[in-house]
C-alpha cells in the first residue's frame, strides 16, 4: 500500500472513532441510569399534580451515585439521607439519588423499583418550607408527574429541626407533602 493511502485510512479511522465517541457522550446521568424527567413544572404545581406537596425555598440540584451492598450504607443527597441497613440488600447495587432544584423537596431514586429485604430509612429535611405550626408534613411516594401515590409510615419527626424519617421498602420518587 502506498504511504499516502495508509495515512488516509488512519485519519479516516480516527475521524470515525472520534465521531462515534462524541455521539455516545449524550447520557448525562450517572452510570447510565436513566432518570425520568417530570412532566410538571415544579415551581408552581397544578391542582391534582403536586397539589399536596409542600412549597419550599429552592435548593441547588444534587446527585450522588454509590454502590451499596449487603453491609448497608448511607447516601447523602442535598439535605436528605438514605440509610440502608445491613442485610437490606443481598448483592451490591449502584444506587443513584437525585435531589432536583425547585420549590419542592423531592428525591428520585434509581434503580427504580429496587426492593429492600428490610426497610431502609429516608430522612428528609423541610427547613425553609411553608408549613403550618398545627400540621406536620409527611413523606409521600410520588409519580414522575409528582402526583401523590401513597404516604410512608413516618418513623420519626422533629418539628424543631424540621426532619421527617420514613421507612422505604422499595425505590421510587419521594417528596415532602401534606
Amino acid at each position: 500500500m502506498p504511504l499516502s493511502f495508509r495515512r488516509f485510512m488512519i485519519r479516516l479511522t480516527f475521524a470515525v472513532s472520534a465521531a462515534a465517541a462524541a455521539s455516545s457522550c449524550r447520557d448525562s446521568s450517572p452510570l447510565g441510569v436513566e432518570l425520568p424527567t417530570p412532566t410538571l413544572a415544579v415551581s408552581k404545581p397544578k391542582q391534582g399534580s403536586g397539589a399536596n406537596l409542600v412549597q419550599c425555598t429552592p435548593l441547588p440540584f444534587d446527585s450522588v451515585t454509590q454502590v451499596v451492598g449487603p453491609k448497608g450504607g448511607e447516601l447523602n443527597v442535598g439535605p436528605h439521607t438514605l440509610d440502608v441497613p445491613r442485610g437490606a440488600l443481598s448483592n451490591p447495587v449502584a444506587i443513584t439519588a437525585v435531589a432536583p432544584s425547585g420549590t419542592l423537596r423531592w428525591i428520585r431514586f434509581a434503580p427504580d423499583g429496587l426492593v429492600f429485604l428490610q426497610p431502609a430509612s429516608l430522612s428528609m429535611n423541610y427547613k425553609k418550607c411553608k408549613t403550618q405550626p398545627s400540621q406536620t408534613p409527611r413523606i409521600a411516594q410520588v409519580s414522575d408527574s409528582l402526583n401523590v401515590l401513597e404516604y410512608l409510615t413516618v418513623a420519626s419527626t422533629d418539628k424543631r429541626t424540621k426532619w421527617l424519617i420514613g421507612d422505604l421498602n422499595h425505590f421510587s420518587n419521594y417528596a415532602i407533602a401534606w
